[in-house]
């Protein structure tokens, strides 16, 4: 893997690219992100942010999570979900990390178990089965750190539950407990992947006999949603 950061004109440029020998350049590119300077109005310790009310939210337990059949798995930081609302067309979330973990915040101010919740649960549940997988932020702002609990609000922007969408895309605000802003996130775009089928033959003889099959997500043309797709992934052998 190669990350990159670059001095531009007006602020940086980020990029994460991984080696592919198949491509011209030998990188394959997975992600890039535009940097501006702050600017000299904005104040470092966040007391700038906003305020969102909390008034007339009815908060109820989540419900439980249903089996998935992508392969996707996650471990103890992300069960940090513990109340759901909705009002004026958004949805809400409120988040705890588990106190285990409080001591990563030092280190980790956008934790990523936080910040991966607080985003992923805008999307409601695909009612034909689909997945849909994060791919791209708009613009991103942050006021400051996230702190152990954070409140995330959901606003549909293009697709939000449209059944027949290839795309979803929403707003997000992310709150401290008393409202103030602490991440704004624009253009949370998320985009449906259909399963490949089963592996190819010249795949399925340098597989484990009997391990279920491996996926990797792919990009095949940088920015554009119809490139990216699920391929199958021999699992090889130990040794």
């Amino acid at each position: 893997v190669r990350l990159t950061l670059e001095t531009v004109p007006g602020g940086h440029l980020f990029t994460a690219a991984s080696r592919d020998a198949s491509r011209p350049d030998g990188w394959e590119e997975h992600a890039r992100a535009e940097l501006p300077a702050v600017s000299g109005d904005s104040r470092p310790d966040g007391s700038d942010a906003p305020r969102v009310s909390l008034g007339g939210l009815d908060w109820r337990p989540p419900e439980p999570a249903p089996p998935r059949s992508d392969g996707l798995a996650f471990g103890p930081r992300w069960e940090c979900a513990r109340e759901l609302a909705e009002r004026d067309g958004c949805r809400w979330i409120r988040l705890e990390l588990p106190p285990t973990f409080y001591s990563e915040l030092a280190d980790y101010p956008l934790h990523p178990a936080l910040l991966d919740r607080a985003a992923g649960f805008a999307s409601p549940p695909d009612a034909s089965g689909g997945t849909f997988l994060p791919f791209a932020y708009d613009r991103v702002r942050i006021y400051g750190p996230l702190p152990a609990r954070v409140i995330s609000r959901a606003r549909p922007a293009r697709g939000g539950a449209d059944a027949a969408a290839t795309t979803r895309t929403f707003d997000l605000t992310l709150l401290d407990e008393t409202g103030r802003v602490v991440a704004e996130i624009e253009g949370y775009t998320l985009r449906r992947i259909e399963s490949s089928g089963k592996t190819s033959p010249s795949d399925a003889e340098a597989a484990t006999p009997g391990a279920p099959e491996n996926r990797r997500l792919v990009v095949g043309a940088p920015g554009r949603l119809d490139s990216l797709a699920w391929r199958p992934c021999p699992r090889r052998a130990p040794g």
